[in-house]
């Protein structure tokens, strides 16, 4: 009987060509639409969340617990062996990078400016982060007594590479040290303050200036995937000694997580009014198929079928419809996302200034997820069901005489 009512819904399908392939093309056009807008989406957040991860914040970081407070050289910490071997043990941390970052200035006895001193292991970067390949013009530090600045500060100093200038920096004991530093490049990472304020030194240079003895401020940790984050943070936050303690990278860069869950909150709700317009195209096209044949429905009930055969009918037909929609829409869909995950749209111009105001790389690009996939086949099915519901609800209702006299 079940096989017999799937075949009779697919004949029935067809009885109105041209109604029932504008229904399923506008299922397939909102599937495809929808995995493309959400892949890119995703996508996109993941390419700026792993910019940002792997040069600047890390996956998680371990500070001080009141450095994030009152950030100062007073709230530095000594990477230890013992804090070492607990990271090593740890198979999802790929890389523990350390750094010292601290406040001072830099002058070409003309022109003094307000700087944000990066103290790093040359190396270590080069292995672990992206830090290395934001260099504008010149060269990555290879040695102590080097320095690479951001690209707007070196024209702020009217200084050239191979030029030196001199730092100024208050110590962790209180006092100011100096030091002389040779220019060997420039960076540019997007962000206007960093390029415009930033300096990076070997991290043996910022020891010295600062009076450090060892000690550093971050510990970037990097991990294998996102997937990796919070539990490895909460296996940090049980061995971690106090008073240190591990934060995410949304913790240290909150104005990028929220600009993302608004994006994301638009782009959410985009999806659920393409998704409903497409539900109420499913529910006049089944009203339209059942009106057509009440009176051949009122024939079949006076004959003694049941009206739950012929509700369920009625629901084998929408699920023929979402079939060959999710079908069509899925290979387009996919097919879409992943052209633009294997080609990247880079934005140039304006708009590419704009993209790095607010801290965003100047590219769109695709992500390839079953979790998006199921969670917008999910939406799409259930408002699909919604729409059958009162096409059904009203052929379980009907009965054999008035569906005979229907005009």
């Amino acid at each position: 009987m079940l096989l017999l009512l799937l075949q009779t819904a697919w004949r029935n399908l067809w009885r109105n060509k041209r109604r029932s392939w504008l229904t399923i093309g506008a299922i397939a056009f909102a599937l495809t639409l929808a995995l493309f807008q959400r892949g890119v989406q995703i996508g996109t957040y993941e390419l700026n969340i792993s910019s940002v991860t792997n040069y600047l914040t890390g996956h998680l970081q371990i500070q001080h617990r009141e450095y994030r407070e009152t950030p100062t050289l007073r709230k530095s910490f000594v990477f230890t062996d013992s804090l070492q071997h607990m990271l090593r043990s740890i198979p999802a941390i790929r890389a523990a990078v350390p750094r010292i970052i601290a406040g001072g200035l830099i002058s070409d006895r003309q022109h003094t400016f307000g700087v944000m001193i990066w103290g790093v292991d040359p190396a270590l970067e080069q292995q672990a982060t992206t830090l290395p390949e934001k260099v504008k013009s010149g060269r990555w530090i290879a040695r102590p007594g080097e320095a690479i600045v951001g690209v707007t500060l070196l024209k702020n100093l009217r200084l050239a590479i191979g030029d030196s200038a001199i730092l100024l920096a208050p110590g962790y004991d209180g006092f100011l040290g100096d030091m002389y530093v040779r220019i060997v490049g420039t960076f540019q990472t997007g962000s206007q303050e960093l390029d415009r304020t930033g300096i990076i030194l070997h991290r043996s240079d910022a020891d010295f200036l600062l009076n450090l003895h060892g000690r550093i401020t971050h510990l970037l940790l990097l991990v294998d995937s996102f997937d990796d984050i919070d539990p490895v943070k909460h296996q940090l936050q049980q061995q971690l000694p106090d008073p240190l303690t591990v934060l995410r990278w949304d913790d240290i860069v909150p104005a990028m997580k929220q600009l993302i869950e608004l994006d994301n909150i638009s782009g959410i709700l985009f999806l659920t009014i393409l998704l409903v317009v497409v539900g109420f195209g499913i529910l006049n096209t089944l009203l339209m198929a059942i009106s057509e044949r009440f009176r051949e429905f009122g024939v079949l009930l006076a004959i003694g079928m049941p009206n739950s055969l012929l509700a369920l009918m009625v629901f084998f037909e929408t699920v023929w419809m979402i079939a060959l929609g999710v079908c069509i829409g899925t290979i387009a869909g996919n097919l879409l996302v992943a052209y633009f995950a294997a080609y990247p749209v880079t934005f140039t111009g304006e708009l590419a200034a704009i993209y790095r105001e607010f801290g965003f790389l100047p590219q769109m690009t695709a992500t390839m997820k079953w979790s998006l996939f199921l969670q917008t086949l999910t939406l799409l099915l259930g408002i699909s069901i919604i729409a059958a519901v009162y096409p059904i609800i009203k052929t379980v209702r009907l009965e054999p005489l008035k569906g005979i006299r229907y005009t």
